[in-house]
């Protein structure tokens, strides 16, 4: 799906953000597009298996993240499970990096093995850092199911 604001892909698991407007109402937008997507996950794997998705930063630089994090408190404590999450930032912007650190450093939990932050020729790494984490998470789920 494709917006003005934002372009969102899903491959085989991963869901990737690709921002075009680091504004409020890209990340309206964003939260109307990922909160269906969180919810089917909280459906099939309550908060058993994390989120992965990559937030495609390259083309604009970071959101507002106060409106960002305000945003996410107000959404996510609307569901019932709060599964943790695997962000891959793209970002060639080395301000946005460290901003990205300092958010780690701030949280109340330890987001290092989490967040991970990537240049724009590395999107496919990006995935492949996701993809590789999450099947760990759903072969534990698999067998923990049976």
């Amino acid at each position: 799906m494709t917006t003005i604001y934002l372009d969102h892909q899903h491959d085989d698991g991963i869901d990737i953000y690709h921002f075009y407007s680091v504004s409020r109402p890209a990340i309206d937008t964003f939260y109307d597009i990922a909160m269906p997507i969180f919810q089917d996950h909280i459906d099939q794997y309550a908060d058993s298996v994390p989120l992965f998705y990559v937030l495609n930063l390259s083309d604009t630089g970071m959101y507002p993240v106060r409106y960002m994090m305000n945003k996410a408190v107000e959404e996510i404590a609307k569901k019932a499970y709060h599964p943790q999450h695997y962000i891959a930032y793209v970002t060639s912007n080395p301000q946005d990096n460290m901003l990205i650190n300092i958010l780690q450093q701030l949280s109340t939990n330890n987001l290092e093995h989490t967040r991970k932050v990537f240049l724009p020729h590395q999107v496919d790494e990006a995935i492949m850092w996701l993809k590789e984490t999450q099947a760990t998470f759903i072969q534990a789920f698999k067998v923990k199911e049976k």
